[in-house]
């Protein structure tokens, strides 16, 4: 027997509830139509400072990612494939946060829209700086080293020559 409407909305809205990833839809305009619960945790703001906002007045994303989230949300109106990609974004306790944004364009509400998941990838972002931060002291090591090695074979071909 088929689903009810009513049936299926509490399916999708349970959906979008136990997923990890914070979700926005986006008008065209820039208009936010929806957020999830995830969304106004990861961000400190609740749903009424975000929804009919332009995401771009919403103080979650710096003026600093603003222009890169700006053109991809136009090339995915235009019909372009966007790969995943992070952005740095500031939630309203201060603490600095780093996503990956994913998304799609879908019809919502009879009109054209952006679905964008966006996944906390901070501890990867600390992960990642520490290992950069660790090669670049093992580069400095490994130089420091193999030039000390280069010196002393150098002194043993002079002792060499010398006695020789």
């Amino acid at each position: 027997m088929p689903k009810s409407y009513e049936e299926q909305l509490m399916e999708y809205e349970n959906l979008c509830a136990n997923l990890p990833d914070a979700i926005l839809i986006i008008a065209k305009d820039g208009r936010l139509l929806m957020i999830s619960k995830q969304m106004e945790e990861m961000s400190g703001y609740k749903k009424e400072a975000w929804l009919e906002k332009n995401v771009f007045d919403v103080p979650f994303v710096p003026d600093s990612e603003k222009i890169l989230l700006k053109e991809n949300l136009k090339k995915r109106f235009l019909g372009e494939t966007i790969p995943p990609y992070p952005i740095e974004v500031s939630p309203k306790n201060g603490v600095k946060m780093f996503v990956e944004i994913n998304g799609c364009i879908i019809r919502y509400g009879g009109e054209e829209a952006v679905l964008l998941l966006m996944r906390d990838i901070t501890q990867r972002k600390i992960a990642e700086e520490k290992l950069k931060e660790t090669y670049v002291e093992l580069e400095r090591m490994n130089k420091h080293l193999i030039g000390r090695e280069l010196r002393m074979l150098e002194l043993k071909k002079e002792i060499q020559r010398l006695k020789g």
